[in-house]
Order: structure tokens, then sequence, then C-alpha cells
């Protein structure tokens, strides 16, 4: 099957404007707590989020009618759904809502709506589109550069950068409590924050607002598309294995992923940050 991507780029871009100014950002005004419900580790999902996916899952088979379809809240709803045969011919991955709790408290503006498009189980565009701001990002194979509303986005000037002079992210209270110390420990030298929107640390990286992040959540939905992205524009996003973001890598068990502007920082934070932790233990190893 050949696809037209030129056409399927076109029309993902305008399914996220729609989407987000007819269903996101007038449904954010009525959030109540009746709207949101606990999924398991205590992350929130609203009537949004299951609104959202079902819009755009709807519209990416009429766009791509023999492509399988991923879905966040799919998958929650039956977590059999990652058992089945994904690396096989084209699959869309959707995050309807990255970043929920921010969008139900509306605490910061950074939430995102997130697709990626995967062919043999690898990614081949993405697209992030963060509705209060305006602000989308994407790249397609083999037809566009990395670009901000269509804006091609230059890469960065290569400079030797000391550990303590890089900005990134990281959500600590993640890791296991045995461990977590340590790397926090590890941490305390330099600048970060959690953005809690997995898509936005993404764009902030790609865009040259920070030089790197730290994952110990490696779902498809959440890295497909800024994987992509960061890769087409010269960064790096890879697990702690050393493991490229496809299919196979995250969806045999747990991976802690590291993005970064280069190679040389994605390799100073992973030997900083977890120099003498016992990370292998919670990393599964598929090689």
């Amino acid at each position: 099957m050949k696809l037209d991507l030129y056409t399927i780029d076109s029309a993902v871009k305008e399914l996220l404007i729609t989407v987000s100014e007819e269903v996101i950002l007038p449904m954010a005004e009525t959030m109540t707590e009746q709207s949101r419900q606990f999924k398991a580790g205590g992350e929130i999902v609203t009537v949004v989020d299951k609104t959202v996916e079902d819009i755009l899952v709807s519209s990416l088979k009429d766009l791509i009618p023999e492509c399988n379809v991923l879905g966040e809240e799919m998958v929650s709803a039956e977590p059999e759904r990652l058992q089945a045969r994904l690396n096989d011919g084209y699959l869309w991955v959707i995050d309807p809502i990255d970043g929920t709790r921010n969008y139900f408290n509306q605490d910061n503006g950074r939430y995102a709506v997130i697709i990626a498009l995967l062919k043999d189980g690898a990614p081949i565009a993405g697209w992030i589109y963060e509705p209060q701001q305006n602000q989308l990002i994407s790249s397609v194979q083999g037809i566009s550069e990395p670009s901000v509303n269509d804006n091609v986005i230059e890469r960065p000037q290569a400079l030797d950068q000391t550990f303590q002079s890089l900005k990134g992210f990281c959500f600590c209270r993640v890791f296991p409590d045995n461990i977590g110390p340590e790397i926090r420990a590890n941490l305390k030298d330099f600048s970060y924050e959690s953005l809690h929107c997995i898509g936005a640390e993404y764009v902030d990286i790609i865009l040259g607002r920070a030089d790197f992040a730290i994952f110990p959540r490696s779902r498809l939905w959440d890295h497909a598309a800024g994987a992509y992205i960061l890769t087409q524009k010269g960064g790096v996003a890879k697990t702690l294995n050393e493991l490229p973001i496809t299919v196979s890598s995250l969806t045999q068990g747990p991976q802690w992923i590291i993005a970064a502007q280069s190679e040389y920082i994605w390799a100073m934070v992973k030997e900083t940050v977890f120099n003498g932790v016992n990370w292998h233990d919670y990393c599964t190893d598929i090689s």
C-alpha cells in the first residue's frame, strides 16, 4: 500500500485544529468533578479524552481505511490490544489529551494532542498540537522537516556544554522508592522540572527551550511522535538500553527513556543521572 503523505499531512493538521476548536477548548470551560475519573496509578481521564479519541479514531480510519489504530483510552479499556500484531503495516497511535491533569485543572496551559503514524513498527510521521498555545509541531518522512506551524525549525548549534548548564525535565516521583533518592541526588546540581505533559516536554526540546528529558514511563502513544520529530531534527530519543522508540521496544515491558538535543547530551545525562543506580532491574532487556 502506497500512501499519499502530502494529503495525509494536510488532513491530520486540519483534524487536530478542528477537534481542538470544536471540542477541546470549549469543553475546558465545562469541567467539573463529575467530568473526570481516575485510572490505575492515579491518572485522570475525562469525558473529553474519550470524546476526542473517538473522533480521531473515526477520522484517521477514514483517511487510511486499511490502517490499524491504537489509542491510549482504547488500551486502558482493553490492555490486550497491546498484544496484537502491531509491527505489520501501518499503524496510527493516538494520545487524545496528553497532560490531562493540566487540562482539567487549567494549571499551565501545557497539554497536547499527539498523533503518530508508524510503518512496520517504526514511526514515519508525528504531529503534536498544543491547543492552548495554538502550536503544531510536525514532521513527515520524505516530505517535511520538523516544523512549527509549518515553519521549519532550525537545528541548534553544537555546544560543549557542562551538565550543570543543561536545562531539562524529569518527574522523579515516578521512580521506584528504593532508587528514587539516588536519582534525585544525582540531579541536584542542575535545573529541572516536570511539565506533567510528555508531549510538551518533547516540544520544548525540539524547539531548543530545553536540553533533555528523562521519562520513567514508556507508553507508545506518549513517545512515538515526539521521538520521531526530535530525531529528524538531529536529536536523540531512546531507552536506557539504547533501543530506538518502536512498537517492539515499548510494548514488551517497562523502559526508561532519555530524549536529548544531541547524542553527546544523551550520554552525559545517562552517565551523570544513572551512575551507580541499578536501573537494569526496571527496564526490560529485549535484545
